[in-house]
């Protein structure tokens, strides 16, 4: 009743007040499927979090190159004509989701911590994330499938050593 097949509306289709066309009453707003995602990423389905992250980031193709429109309508695939075509929160949407969620990259600046609760696809054996900032600090992250476990490999760049942190629960350093 709140999903498109390109967002989340910001209330139900069955709703009295829904009106796709609204601003604030059935329009979909990248800015909140995106932070659907990163709860879904954290709260457990990952399968929902990757869907929502990869509406917000398909549409990085389909206006302005690169950019994500402020909001949509709630029926139809199409930006509203008062839709600010490159909207930061919007754009910010497709790397904080993939970051957080995807990677399960929580930054602790002070403690120089980076605690890890990855969600990459299935399908993905790799990926790496560069130049990520922890403070003054820059490292790298390879992420490696091998059979039931994922390794990470941090790399420093730059500045101070740099620890990394798992759910005691679910993984290991």
């Amino acid at each position: 009743d709140f999903s498109t097949d390109w967002g989340l509306r910001d209330i139900a289709e069955s709703d009295p007040l829904y009106d796709p066309i609204s601003y604030h009453q059935g329009s979909v707003w990248p800015l909140f499927t995106g932070w659907l995602s990163v709860a879904e990423y954290r709260t457990g389905p990952a399968l929902a979090g990757y869907a929502h992250l990869m509406q917000t980031a398909n549409q990085t193709t389909t206006q302005d190159l690169g950019a994500v429109t402020e909001l949509l309508s709630g029926a139809y695939f199409e930006p509203f004509g008062r839709s600010t075509s490159h909207q930061l929160w919007s754009s910010s949407m497709v790397i904080t989701p993939a970051m957080r969620g995807l990677f399960g990259i929580d930054i602790d600046a002070l403690a120089k911590t980076i605690r890890l609760d990855p969600h990459l696809p299935a399908d993905w054996n790799e990926a790496e994330v560069h130049q990520l900032h922890v403070g003054d600090s820059i490292v790298d992250l390879s992420y490696h499938r091998e059979g039931q476990q994922m390794i990470v490999h941090l790399k420093p760049i730059s500045g101070a050593p740099v620890k990394l942190a798992v759910d005691k629960e679910t993984g290991t350093v």
